[in-house]
């Protein structure tokens, strides 16, 4: 066990590491990177019982969480309607002359029925054109799935009409601090279902999704030291896989989930390793330059990694093979660039750069060509997390006196404050 000044000190070069994620902030809007496209025009109807079953104001809902997911996905433009009108003569069948007085490209229908604490959802993706069915899915599940089952719906309608990833059943991590304490946490893509994963009244930091979403690797002083731990989303069971003398930071989970690159320095210096996540083995190092490397982002093939380092003076992006070898400089303007964030799509590479008044969030392609200033100035807004479309970022932001979780599309659109919490979220990381 480290004395207190020993751990004190840990404390505080692993504060200044992290610092190249930390953030005050304000303001922020996105500049248009990706366009989405073409907006497909989708008629929406709140979800009706099924006969015989009873009526659910909460099961009302849920149509409106897919309305709200499709929007947030920046692909439709959704027109919502209570009923589409059916053939006077006909009432069994819709009317499709005022479908396609909407110019629609699709509509949605769906059913619910309640049994016990069981749900049934039959939910359709229909041709206003025809009055078809295109894809339908049927759901089953307790109760409490509900507002999966509503989001599983939202990405097959994404998946189905636009080709592209859905987003709606994505997850978040992040940290929250009261006090002296931060300490973990997870949410739904949306900022619903929040639940506090740890409660260790200590130092909890960098938190790193498995691919699977199953678990998530983060550093933690809950013994005292600073260690690397992985916990069990399901049943909260916590295991550390590295405590070695001094530092061990930075977790990142690689895509086919077998290593973790984080950053150690139990041989003297400031370097970037790779870890069996059962915690077994020796780390295998894959940094050998003075000073720190820290920081490690996976890109999606797992083939390379980004990281930062201050070899060159003050920290920079810097991108290597999975094995250490061609290390290459990505940044080279700004003179303090940290929190780098691989694009799902594979070919950028968002960040945090300082400048007058705080830091904004940039995207630099692979090649080092291009950096753009994706947010405003006029603040801090940093540690950037991609969403699995590509199209997305999360960010902590203190535009309202305490740091707070928001998203926002590459378009420029769709900003949205996830997280309205007493404590401070900084840290979010994107499941994939």
């Amino acid at each position: 066990m480290l004395n207190n000044h020993k751990k004190l000190t840990i404390l505080i070069i692993t504060l200044w590491i992290l610092s190249f994620s930390f953030s005050l902030a304000t303001d922020v809007y996105i500049g248009s990177i990706y366009s989405v496209g073409k907006k497909w025009n989708i008629l929406m109807t709140p979800f009706q019982p099924m006969p015989g079953s009873q009526k659910s104001d909460e099961m009302d809902h849920l149509w409106s969480i897919v309305k709200n997911d499709l929007e947030f996905s920046g692909y439709f433009s959704v027109i919502t309607v209570q009923k589409v009108p059916t053939m006077p003569n006909s009432p069994n069948f819709i009317d499709l002359g005022f479908l396609q007085t909407l110019n629609l490209d699709n509509y949605t229908q769906g059913a619910y029925s309640l049994s016990g604490n069981r749900l049934y959802l039959e939910a359709d993706l229909m041709n206003p054109q025809t009055g078809l069915r295109l894809w339908g899915k049927r759901y089953r599940g307790n109760i409490e799935l509900n507002r999966e089952m509503a989001h599983r719906f939202s990405d097959e309608i994404v998946k189905n009409v636009t080709s592209y990833m859905g987003i709606a059943n994505s997850k978040i991590t992040f940290i929250g601090k009261s006090g002296t304490s931060k300490e973990l946490y997870m949410m739904d893509y949306d900022g619903a279902n929040m639940v506090q994963l740890t409660h260790d009244k200590s130092i909890t930091l960098s938190p790193s999704w498995s691919p699977d979403t199953t678990h998530i690797a983060f550093l933690s002083y809950r013994d005292g030291y600073p260690g690397i731990f992985v916990i069990n989303v399901a049943t909260r069971k916590i295991r550390k896989i590295a405590s070695y003398k001094g530092l061990n930071s930075s977790p990142a989970w690689s895509p086919d989930g077998k290593w973790i690159a984080a950053m150690l320095n139990k041989d003297g210096d400031e370097e970037i390793y790779l870890l069996d996540p059962s915690g077994q083995g020796e780390p295998k190092r894959i940094t050998f330059s003075r000073g720190i490397d820290t920081s490690p982002v996976w890109s999606p093939d797992g083939k390379q990694l980004a990281f930062v380092s201050n070899r060159s003076g003050g920290p920079q992006i810097y991108i290597m093979d999975a094995d250490g070898a061609n290390v290459r400089r990505l940044t080279f303007q700004g003179s303090y660039n940290t929190c780098p964030s691989w694009s799902p799509r594979g070919d950028m590479i968002a960040y945090a750069s300082q400048n007058a008044g705080g830091f904004n969030i940039y995207a630099i392609s692979v090649n080092g060509q291009n950096p753009i200033q994706v947010s405003s100035s006029g603040g801090s807004n940093e540690e950037p997390s991609w969403a699995p479309d590509g199209n997305h970022i999360i960010f902590s932001c203190n535009r309202g006196g305490n740091s707070q979780l928001y998203t926002m599309s590459l378009n420029g659109n769709g900003q949205k404050q996830l997280t309205r919490l007493s404590i401070s979220c900084s840290q979010p990381n994107w499941s994939r």
